[in-house]
């Protein structure tokens, strides 16, 4: 400590100033560069990555907007009629994604269905990227978009994740029961009907090269896994509603029958009390 003491009383004072200077630029950029790096990366990043399905990725069918603690889809620049055509298009699902990538992204379905859905290894705070959400996640970065078929998520994954020795991500599903069907997974509700399915319909190596992927339930956990070969990768599961009821219900009675099938009566929709009936076949998935 003394001899250092000795140094800088021997500096003279312009030199002193110039080496706090540089001492303090360092500190701020070694700051700055741990700040960007826990920023999730920009349009620009994945197009020089994935040029051939960027677009696809960025420009979904409706954009989201940050709304309180997370992000929803924009409902302005429509009518009413064309906002509840949007969400038709879905089956009625709705999402909203958290503020966070610790957060759960909670689905809703007509009828008071509703699902938490954490992803393992996601972090730090989201941002909207174009059209899309995105957040950080061990390995890579995850892009939420919404389609016409419901809520689809693009990870794009570093180079050495994809090796094929272990799921690539996960998700912790609560408030329902998860179903393996082939390489897809449903998503069960209390009366033993499919509301959702999640697939892995499409996987890109580097340079757009197709690889396979497939979806695992493991308990109330899904688990992804894709081998490319330790290459980056881009691959998306998607969220979608599956074998929607002729009528649009809420507040409706469902009464399993034993034989695959589910007796569902009464309700509302739109405000108005329904007096039907009908029968949710669990295998065909459909009324």
């Amino acid at each position: 400590m003394t001899r250092v003491h000795f140094v800088l009383r021997g500096l003279p004072f312009s030199s002193f100033i110039r080496l706090t200077a540089l001492l303090i630029g360092a500190l701020f950029l070694s700051g700055l560069g741990c700040a960007l790096d826990a920023a999730p990366p920009g349009g620009d990043e994945l197009r020089f990555r994935f040029p051939g399905q960027a677009a696809q990725v960025l420009l979904g069918d409706e954009g989201f907007v940050a709304v309180d603690k997370g992000f929803a889809l924009a409902s302005t620049g429509g009518s009413t009629r064309e906002i509840e055509a949007r969400f038709e298009r879905r089956g009625g699902l709705k999402a909203v994604l958290p503020a966070s990538g610790e957060g759960k992204v909670r689905f809703h379905l007509p009828g008071g269905f509703e699902i938490g859905v954490r992803e393992i290894g996601a972090e730090g705070e989201g941002a909207v990227v174009e059209r899309a959400v995105a957040y950080r996640r061990q390995g890579g970065t995850s892009f939420w978009s919404a389609v016409d078929a419901g809520y689809e998520e693009w990870l794009l994954l570093d180079a050495g994740v994809a090796n094929g020795g272990a799921p690539v991500a996960e998700w912790e599903v609560d408030g329902a029961t998860l179903r393996q069907q082939g390489d897809a997974v449903e998503v069960v509700d209390d009366a033993g009907a499919a509301r959702l399915r999640v697939t892995a319909p499409a996987a890109y190596a580097s340079g757009g090269r197709p690889v396979e992927a497939r979806l695992e339930v493991r308990g109330a956990t899904i688990a992804l896994w894709v081998d490319a070969g330790s290459d980056e990768v881009l691959v998306d599961p998607i969220w979608a509603p599956i074998g929607a009821m002729s009528a649009a219900r809420a507040n409706y009675t469902a009464t399993p029958l034993g034989n695959g099938k589910v007796l569902v009566v009464g309700g509302q929709n739109a405000g108005s009390v329904l007096g039907s009936a009908e029968l949710y076949d669990t295998v065909s998935k459909s009324a």
